[in-house]
């Protein structure tokens, strides 16, 4: 809160926060439209995003929406309240990026993390931030480096935190947290099939060394078999929709 000559004025943070906030409550009432959009970058564009618009699309899947429509639009990053793409629109109403939709979808019951333990949702958003902020900025780093030196160090630390999730997946003979899909895996997911399947030069060394851990090589295939990832992106048209339907 700040003060003005006419009283205090509520800060602009949390009047967004609440906004957002009722927002998601609204849209957890409604039913599930059949217009349900996700709106993604051009395909010139989805190499920047494409690990956050495959996770959504990833978590979409397997939360089973009962219809769903994906459309490249230019300007997906400025219809995002946060910058950042992908957006979904659903009666009218627009939630932007992975942690958003996935709120949504926990509202609407069609995701179960929040009727899980405290522990598994602590390390499900421990593993969540591990993807996003360490695999992702390696692979962001990646995209724009050229100093051998941080390269090296960025190929090691990047190999290192491969190498104890491949583990981890291959103890628990399923999700990152045993048996149970979580927002996680969904992040995983995402950086994982994009090192693999963007065909970048950039990404050749990750390429490789993701291709010395087969457990996390399967784990991705086990996933992708139910998410079809870029087959689904890649049938897209420019501004064509096309309906995704329930798995």
């Amino acid at each position: 809160m700040s003060e003005g000559d006419g009283g205090v004025i509520p800060d602009s943070t949390l009047i967004d926060a609440k906004t957002k906030n009722i927002n998601l409550e609204i849209a957890a009432r409604e039913p599930w439209p059949e217009t349900a959009t996700l709106y993604l970058p051009l395909k010139d564009q989805l190499v920047v995003w494409s690990s956050e618009c495959l996770a959504t699309l990833c978590l979409l899947r397997k939360a089973l929406v009962p219809s769903l429509r994906l459309e490249h639009v230019r300007n997906a990053a400025e219809m995002s309240n946060s910058g950042i793409p992908p957006v979904l629109s659903l009666n009218n109403r627009i939630f932007s990026e992975f942690d958003e939709i996935a709120d949504l979808l926990e509202l609407k019951g069609l995701l179960s993390e929040n009727g899980r333990n405290t522990d598994v949702r602590t390390w499900s958003t421990s593993y969540s931030i591990l993807c996003t902020e360490v695999i992702r900025g390696l692979m962001n780093y990646f995209l724009i480096s050229t100093k051998t030196g941080l390269v090296r160090t960025c190929t090691s630390k990047f190999e290192t935190t491969i190498k104890a999730l491949s583990e981890k997946i291959q103890n628990n003979q399923g999700y990152l947290l045993s048996q149970d899909f979580t927002r996680a895996d969904a992040h995983l997911y995402g950086c994982i099939y994009s090192i693999l399947n963007l065909n970048i030069m950039e990404y050749n060394e990750l390429n490789n060394i993701i291709h010395r851990y087969q457990p996390l090589i399967e784990y991705v295939r086990k996933i992708d078999r139910f998410v079809q990832g870029f087959s689904v992106i890649d049938s897209i048209s420019g501004h064509y929709t096309n309906t995704v339907g329930s798995i």
